[in-house]
């Protein structure tokens, strides 16, 4: 009898040891399927979320490049080919110094900005296209540098690390752009198209939270700003000028040169903004109605009357 007694014991203790167990996976089980099958709706997992602001700080850092690539071509346009004549160490633009010591002030205003001297002493004074591309390069890093904060990001909790770079001290050259968490550098590549300005920023930036890290590198972004074309035919006119100089000239008169300044779809214009100095604008309104006002290339004369237009 006793023995028997222990043994039904011994069977109630494995039952209930087998009821706990059976229990606690139930609870295990019940706790999953709720967490994956009723799972509010709307609610992201912590995967999408980090998914979801992986692409809000590429829309940051592309919308940071976009302002910055399209206020800077336009700022060098309407300036003649600088950021600021008179020079700017933020922007590594040593401005128009060598006129200035020569033949007294190196602008003229026109159009509310101070456009440099494109002909002077003679010369065709216009920057060369490849030396604009640098200067629009430096203006664009050094203003989406301002811009890529992220403070939207840091609000939602994240420990945000970005690019911080002295541009004077490095010479404004990317290839000592280093980042200490990438091995990336900071790099931005103009190519200038018939139509536009792309331009392809790497500049690495991190975020962090609890539930992991997001890698931003590189974005792209274009601008419809036909740079090329305007510099090209603004560098035209300029030899023209010259050309009108050397051979004694008091006057240049633009009209007779219209067709062959011509673009082909007939949307660039050339107008003189008359006076003692007078100013040549080339005027782009392919970009009327498309994003902003007609992109203007200028740049002040001195030395020759100019007269004259074209349209179209």
């Amino acid at each position: 009898m006793q023995k028997r007694g222990r043994r039904h014991r011994r069977t109630q203790r494995a039952q209930l040891t087998v009821f706990i167990i059976i229990g606690i996976l139930l609870i295990i089980v019940g706790g999953l399927a709720y967490v994956f099958l009723y799972r509010p709706i709307g609610t992201p997992t912590p995967a999408a979320q980090l998914s979801t602001t992986r692409t809000a700080m590429e829309g940051l850092l592309r919308s940071c490049l976009d302002s910055a690539l399209f206020g800077g071509a336009h700022l060098i346009a309407l300036q003649g080919g600088y950021i600021d004549v008179s020079g700017s160490a933020t922007y590594g633009d040593p401005g128009e110094t060598e006129l200035a010591a020569e033949a007294g002030p190196a602008y003229r205003l026109t159009r509310g900005s101070a456009a440099a001297y494109g002909v002077a002493l003679g010369e065709n004074r216009v920057p060369s296209l490849a030396v604009i591309v640098e200067k629009l390069k430096r203006y664009t890093l050094v203003e989406v540098s301002r811009c890529a904060t992220f403070e939207s990001i840091k609000q939602q909790g994240y420990a945000v690390r970005t690019p911080d770079i002295d541009w004077q001290a490095v010479g404004f050259d990317t290839a000592r752009a280093s980042v200490p968490y990438s091995n990336k550098k900071v790099d931005l590549i103009l190519v200038l198209t018939d139509n536009d300005i792309v331009a392809t920023l790497t500049y690495p930036v991190q975020a962090s939270v609890q539930e992991g890290t997001i890698a931003v590198d590189q974005v792209v972004a274009s601008v419809p700003l036909r740079l090329a074309l305007t510099h090209s035919t603004a560098t035209r006119i300029a030899d023209n000028i010259v050309a009108a100089i050397n051979t004694g000239a008091i006057e240049y008169v633009l009209t007779p040169d219209c067709q062959s300044l011509a673009s082909a779809d007939r949307k660039v214009n050339i107008y003189v903004d008359p006076g003692l100095d007078p100013a040549i604008q080339v005027v782009d309104t392919s970009t009327v109605g498309v994003r902003g006002p007609p992109y203007t290339f200028q740049y002040g004369v001195n030395g020759i009357s100019v007269e004259g237009r074209c349209d179209g």
